[in-house]
């Protein structure tokens, strides 16, 4: 009997614990977000997307593009780059410090072109008290967080993912796979709509060696009677044809698709993913008296 009680209320608390889990801590950390409001500009992010491009959400579901793409961007770490963009009056004393921090840099010649990086790949505590030294003579300076993982060195985004990228999108199409490259940033890597179509309908004549699969569906081929028309596909200013010659024109499918793929556009830097720090003297006061202490 003992032994049944204490089995009764183990898998209680597992499930209870599994629900706390599963449940209730997603809830709590994404549950409540809602679109950011950029107060200068006004602007929300994420952005709304247009008509088109909600419906070619749908197409992009339909069609299986997930199976085969994430729209997740990895981060695995950042550090800190120091960069200067005015010196300011005060030349010489900018110069005895550039001579200090940076290794580009030879005391007694010409100060380098602007903008200039003193320094790079240095942590929090010491790009603050370089921008604390160099702003204490009136030159213009700041430090800028620099991310670093294989998909932001490889350009599929500026930072990384997270959960506000996702808020408009339902469903989410993150992807588990990527027989080819992640999408989250595409509208910016490739902004050239003519592009999307002729990959949609001949993959390797936009891309070589492609292994994505032709959506001919997505397209009218119609005959060329005399002068093409004004919307059929063209790739580096030639007309794209089928086996038959005819030329192609994307179908509204098509457009709703291009359109869906152009509004993924991961360029918005946020609190919990920053692209820019700029120290303030506090931080850099704080970070010196840390490191007093640390020291002592």
């Amino acid at each position: 009997m003992n032994n049944g009680l204490l089995l009764f209320f183990g898998i209680v608390v597992a499930m209870v614990s599994s629900w706390f889990g599963f449940v209730h801590s997603p809830q709590l950390q994404f549950g409540t977000l809602v679109p950011e409001v950029d107060e200068a500009s006004g602007a929300t992010f994420p952005s709304p997307r247009s008509g088109a491009a909600i419906r070619g959400l749908d197409i992009y579901r339909q069609n299986g593009c997930a199976s085969c793409h994430t729209q997740q961007v990895r981060q695995e770490s950042y550090d800190f780059t120091v960069e200067i963009s005015d010196y300011g009056d005060n030349t010489d004393q900018v110069a005895e410090l550039l001579a200090t921090y940076s290794s580009n840099y030879e005391a007694g010649s010409e100060l380098p072109a602007l903008p200039f990086n003193v320094v790079e790949g240095v942590d929090l505590g010491t790009a603050n008290r370089i921008v604390k030294k160099i702003s204490a003579t009136e030159a213009a300076v700041m430090a800028q967080i620099v991310p670093h993982g294989p998909d932001i060195e490889r350009g599929w985004g500026i930072r990384r993912t997270v959960g506000a990228d996702y808020l408009l999108d339902k469903p989410v199409m993150l992807g588990n796979q990527r027989i080819g490259p992640d999408l989250a940033n595409i509208g910016n890597r490739n902004p050239d709509a003519n592009w999307h179509y002729v990959h949609l309908f001949q993959p390797r004549k936009a891309v070589e060696d492609s292994v994505m699969p032709s959506y001919p569906f997505l397209f009218d081929r119609i005959p060329v009677n005399g002068k093409p028309d004004v919307k059929a596909l063209r790739l580096k200013g030639e007309l794209v044809t089928d086996a038959e010659g005819r030329q192609i024109i994307p179908r509204a499918a098509a457009k709703d698709l291009v359109a869906y793929l152009l509004s993924l556009r991961l360029d918005t830097t946020l609190f919990e993913a920053p692209g820019l720090v700029v120290a303030s003297d506090e931080e850099s006061e704080a970070t010196d008296v840390e490191d007093e202490a640390a020291s002592q």
